[in-house]
């Protein structure tokens, strides 16, 4: 454990030391602050339960054709019923889990339109991650049911992650030259997750590129977006439902489905400064146990950036 908290360290520090040297660019545009908050509450189905909350704040330094960011975010998942105990938790329940985060993101821009994003991550699983002060906070500022299997959560974990995003440019449909899509793929390679992907992202409005490979809509007015996504992915493994990958202590875990189908639906306003944005994001069955649906679990995710 020393060791791997060593390499951790010492991979997020050579990772902020080169971001912290390339921040300084000669004409990099305003600083962007995105936040985006994520709660099953806030979707049709009004849910308390699996992928329940999640939280991360995005400041990204913008480049010529290469932007970096600074990321902190914290995630947690619950099961289904939060008044049973940890002793009363059934074998195939989803297991009480948090995810708390720090990291940097690099993303750059080809000539052509298409984008690659290289994240890296340290962070925690567990009662580190402080996801039972963050639910029971949330529960009795709106009083909702207190969750009382937090002692049965995911055990401790200290977790390295690297993930790849590569995006195609977006290419008008045959359909309209209104609609746009972009074919996607990446990976996510750590002790946390381990997975691979592939999909494709619709959108409203034409499209066109500055000579940095910056997409702008054709229109000089501002309008909002529409967009739909659709995901397929591969999971080799998901410690937030199966606990460590080597040495694992929890009293409570359960085996995944390796193939999960993840789909989105949602807009994103601009103004001037600012952008506010909506998605519903609907995801197929994740544990073995359950049966299998393609929309087992839906959530909303509120999106608000602002320049500065």
């Amino acid at each position: 454990m020393k060791k791997l908290l060593g390499a951790c360290l010492l991979a997020a520090h050579g990772a902020a030391h080169s971001a912290t040297a390339l921040f300084d660019l000669a004409d990099r545009q305003k600083r962007e602050l995105t936040v985006y908050a994520d709660n099953d509450l806030i979707s049709p189905t009004n849910t308390d339960r699996y992928y329940t909350h999640g939280l991360r704040f995005e400041l990204k330094y913008p480049g010529r054709k290469t932007d970096y960011s600074l990321i902190i975010g914290q995630a947690i998942y619950t099961p289904a019923d939060l008044t049973l105990t940890a002793d009363q938790q059934p074998a195939d329940s989803w297991p009480y889990s948090a995810w708390l985060y720090l990291g940097v993101k690099k993303e750059s821009r080809a000539s052509g339109g298409q984008r690659h994003s290289y994240e890296i991550n340290l962070g925690c699983v567990g009662p580190c991650a402080r996801g039972e002060e963050t639910q029971r906070a949330a529960h009795k500022l709106f009083n909702a049911v207190k969750s009382k299997g937090w002692d049965a959560q995911i055990a401790q974990v200290w977790g390295l992650q690297l993930n790849y995003r590569s995006q195609l440019r977006y290419r008008p449909t045959s359909l309209s030259s209104e609609v746009a899509y972009s074919p996607y793929y990446g990976a996510a390679l750590g002790n946390i997750f381990v997975n691979a992907f592939a999909g494709a992202e619709f959108r409203s409005g034409t499209q066109r590129l500055d000579k940095n490979g910056r997409e702008h809509t054709a229109s000089d007015t501002i309008r909002s977006t529409l967009f739909f996504r659709v995901e397929a992915r591969w999971v080799v493994h998901n410690t937030l439902l199966q606990g460590a990958l080597w040495d694992d202590q929890s009293a409570h875990t359960v085996a995944i489905r390796h193939g999960v189908i993840e789909s989105a639906v949602g807009f994103v306003w601009p103004m001037q400064t600012y952008a506010i944005g909506y998605k519903l994001v609907a995801r197929s069955t994740e544990v073995r146990q359950h049966r299998w649906s393609l929309f087992r679990h839906s959530y909303g995710q509120i999106e608000f950036t602002t320049q500065f």
